[in-house]
């Protein structure tokens, strides 16, 4: 690539040589080789931080390995709370909505929504109405 470039005869200028793909194969293979040690040794590295790290961590409690199962005292947080909400609102839903019983031996039940409002709507006076 140290030569001058040369002229055709039109007035354009070329490279006389190329570059030589023997050597970009080559340094295209130290490339390769070292990106390989560097992870080799990286791991190596990783490997020997993370075995002093567990050998730094205090051991656990006896009480600890002896009840794995262990559940806190009660009350405990709530793993779920969507679906506890859901589950409330589909109950208060239904009480809502269907016809069942309060109480069966003196006889209450309770009706849907939409009934009760209307049964009553019409008993209720108006403003008008005294």
């Amino acid at each position: 690539m140290s030569e001058k470039p040369q002229h055709d005869g039109g007035g354009v200028r070329f490279e006389k040589t190329d570059v030589e793909g023997m050597s970009v194969l080559r340094a295209g293979f130290v490339l390769l080789l070292a990106a390989g040690v560097i992870s080799l040794a990286l791991i190596y590295v990783f490997r020997v931080m993370v075995a002093q790290e567990f050998r730094a961590d205090p051991p656990p409690a006896p009480l600890v390995r002896a009840e794995i199962d262990r559940q806190p005292p009660e009350p405990r947080l709530q793993t779920l709370p969507f679906d506890d909400y859901e589950r409330l609102r589909a109950a208060e839903d239904d009480v809502l909505e269907h016809y069942g019983w309060v109480d069966e031996k003196s006889g209450v039940v309770h009706i849907p929504i939409q009934d009760a409002m209307e049964q009553v709507a019409g008993k209720l006076p108006s403003r008008g109405q005294k």
